[in-house]
């Protein structure tokens, strides 16, 4: 070969794009949140708590941030552990119990073994994901058996509603015709990644019967942490009563991180506007507000700061985005060392969302950065 001919081939191959998979941004922030909250086979434990809980909502959190951070064996070791641990036979047979921890100040186990459906949906989603991103069709066929437990298990008919994912197979259905719903257990962008997985009318029919009823539960646009449907209508909810708080705070991050491009995420401004709007006012978050008049009340976790950026930057929320800043600038004095485990879990989503890490196309198909040429 001529060294004309070579240089040639040289430059041609390295015009071409580099694909690289295994490319991955530091993100430095997850690193600490994995170094205080995750144990080394797979736990994710809220030591806030006298019996130092994990829930499956935190196993599938921290599916979702390794999937992010394209960290295939951090993945796999919480999957391993909150399979082992929290779904007897594995997640293709059984829905995961919701809380593990110390028994008694004693031994470890099963605390609950009641399942919560926002944790089921994200770990289907993430399975879904992670077998799509990765190409492992182990995952992907895992999500579509999780999909089928919860279509099962989870499922009622809500009167004005029909078919819907309850909070949980047990306990939301206190009475005939009535059903306990918490909104901020179904993000829209999950539900249309599932419903593109399962062409049946059920999963069909969620992406808009869930934002029919995050509207619907806020006329006042502030979303309630949880609602009561009866036959004669929406409710407060019989047991939390009407307010807004922890709970609801994630409903304001998934509108924020639905794509603009879906044709239902109009009709979701609204249910959140209110809120938003008292928030810009007051130059604060509201820890717990009163859904129907707007009163507030509290001082916000370290975590609200950080859930309500998203939206406070697309609203151009002027006074509440110098207020986000200044308390984040406190809190990264700090550290970060008042941040508990739930406050961790809203400021990974906010600030992976902010420094561009994912996103959610129209289809709630997850658009990460690793897939792109370093």
């Amino acid at each position: 070969m001529t060294v004309r001919v070579f240089l040639g081939l040289f430059l041609a191959l390295a015009a071409l794009p580099v694909f690289a998979k295994e490319c991955r941004k530091p993100w430095p922030e997850l690193q600490t949140f994995e170094s205080r909250h995750v144990q080394p086979d797979g736990r994710v434990v809220d030591f806030s708590t006298p019996e130092q809980i994990t829930t499956s909502e935190g196993q599938s959190y921290a599916l979702f941030f390794a999937l992010v951070n394209n960290d295939k064996a951090r993945f796999k070791q919480v999957l391993d552990w909150t399979e082992r641990h929290l779904a007897m036979g594995g997640l293709a047979v059984s829905l995961p119990s919701w809380k593990w921890g110390r028994i008694n100040g004693k031994q470890f186990g099963l605390l609950d073994s009641n399942s919560a459906s926002d944790s089921d949906l994200w770990i289907a989603y993430n399975l879904l994901e992670a077998g799509r991103l990765w190409n492992i069709k182990e995952y992907e066929d895992k999500g579509r058996a999780l999909m089928k437990l919860i279509q099962q298990q989870e499922v009622a008919s809500l009167p004005g509603y029909g078919d819907m994912v309850l909070p949980g197979p047990m306990g939301f259905n206190p009475s005939p015709d009535v059903y306990r719903m918490n909104p901020s257990y179904l993000p829209l962008f999950m539900l249309r990644r599932l419903a593109a997985a399962d062409p049946s009318d059920f999963w069909q029919r969620q992406p808009e019967a869930s934002v029919r009823l995050i509207v619907d539960s806020s006329p006042k646009g502030f979303v309630p942490d949880w609602i009561t449907v009866t036959k004669a209508g929406l409710i407060p909810d019989i047991e939390k009563g009407k307010v807004g708080s922890y709970d609801a705070i994630r409903v304001y991050l998934w509108y924020a991180m639905t794509s603009p491009q879906d044709p239902l995420r109009n009709r979701m401004k609204q249910a959140v506007f209110g809120y938003m709007q008292l928030a810009e006012r007051l130059g604060e978050p509201l820890e717990r507000v009163d859904v129907q008049t707007g009163i507030w009340e509290g001082h916000p976790a370290p975590g609200f700061f950080y859930a309500l950026e998203p939206l406070a930057v697309e609203l151009k929320s002027s006074q509440l985005l110098k207020a986000l800043k200044a308390r984040q600038g406190v809190l990264k004095q700090e550290k970060l060392a008042s941040l508990t485990y739930y406050d961790w879990v809203l400021y990974l989503y906010a600030k992976g969302w902010m420094d561009k890490r994912y996103r959610f196309d129209k289809q709630g198909a997850l658009q990460v950065t690793w897939t792109k040429p370093c």
